[in-house]
């Protein structure tokens, strides 16, 4: 009896180890890009994917759809290891794509390319929240923006001679969105800049990524951005910065009062233009592949009067998403980024 008990637990054994390899996929779900170039074209897509992955070896299944479109595309392919390849094909059963990717902790990395083609784009997938699926669809940019697009193009001055606005998407993953505006025109002068605005998809509302950052990691970029206008400061002298921005002082004529009062009370305006003590009011965050970037454009701009314009600069600084999911606040939407 005892002899039996044991065969029969040794023959449940070996199905187990046969089967294990058939054992039920785990669904997940995963958002992010694919980007590089096509025929020597800048390319950057979002995308939202839903696979059903085995644990151990077998075949990988699914669909995704990109977030500017909408339109599910059914993939079917295998997993060995730690890598998964699978193919998509169109309604003719063409195969229109080849995905070749490796799964970490939280994430999927490797690239896709079509058959026959030289091109290939890197793909990054990051472990989502499946209930954000639905809000996941980019809305147009053109009506997001409207009002934006609207002022740019001709509300800024009616004897513009050429004008242009540019918008793209920097970053769609988690719920969050943020847009790039770039805009310039011309009259008797160029005008131009850059703007980023940040959504939420699930409430269609603006947010200000200020208010999603804890006070430390405004510390953070403070100290940063003190660095680089520091080296800034060195490439002129005092003078040279006095002469060259003429900033605007109160109670003083800054194109024609040469008085050392006035160039005292300029020098005091100068200084306080090189110490970051707090963000400036014109600094923009915004997510990018990246992580967070700081970006302050045109950083002089509102401390020169008729001054020479070329002697300004753009601030940048990125802190990468390892470090900086140690700087967002506990309800920010930011936590929605480190779903696994």
């Amino acid at each position: 009896m005892k002899h039996n008990l044991e065969c029969n637990s040794i023959i449940i054994l070996f199905f187990l180890v046969l089967l294990l390899p058939y054992a039920k996929s785990q669904a997940q779900s995963f958002e992010g890009t694919m980007f590089g170039k096509i025929k020597e074209r800048d390319v950057h897509l979002f995308i939202w994917v839903d696979l059903s992955i085995p644990k151990y070896n077998g075949i990988v299944k699914g669909s995704y759809f990109y977030k500017t479109i909408g339109k599910e595309i059914s993939i079917l392919g295998k997993k060995e290891g730690n890598q998964i390849s699978f193919i998509e094909k169109d309604k003719n059963q063409k195969v229109t794509g080849i995905f070749v990717l490796k799964v970490f902790t939280g994430n999927i990395k490797g690239f896709w390319y079509q058959p026959n083609k030289k091109d290939t784009l890197q793909v990054e997938l990051y472990s989502a929240n499946p209930t954000f699926r639905k809000t996941a669809k980019i809305p147009k940019l053109n009506d997001l923006l409207k009002e934006d697009i609207e002022f740019y193009s001709s509300g800024l001055d009616s004897t513009l001679s050429e004008q242009s606005v540019n918008y793209s998407v920097l970053f769609a993953r988690s719920n969050l969105l943020s847009v790039e505006l770039i805009w310039e025109n011309y009259s008797y002068t160029a005008h131009y800049g850059t703007i980023h605005h940040s959504y939420n998809l699930a409430t269609s509302e603006v947010i200000n990524l200020k208010d999603e950052i804890t006070d430390s990691c405004q510390s953070y970029l403070c100290k940063i951005l003190q660095e680089i206008v520091t080296s800034h400061r060195e490439e002129y002298s005092d003078s040279e910065w006095i002469d060259g921005l003429h900033p605007y002082v109160e109670g003083y004529d800054s194109y024609k009062d040469s008085s050392q009062e006035y160039r005292n009370a300029v020098t005091e305006r100068i200084n306080g233009l090189f110490t970051v003590s707090s963000l400036p009011e014109k600094t923009e965050l915004y997510m990018d592949k990246d992580g967070l970037t700081c970006y302050i454009e045109d950083y002089c701009e509102q401390y020169y009067g008729a001054g020479n314009r070329g002697m300004t600069f753009d601030c940048v600084v990125n802190i990468p998403f390892d470090k900086l999911r140690l700087f967002i606040k506990k309800e920010s939407i930011l936590q929605n980024l480190f779903y696994y």
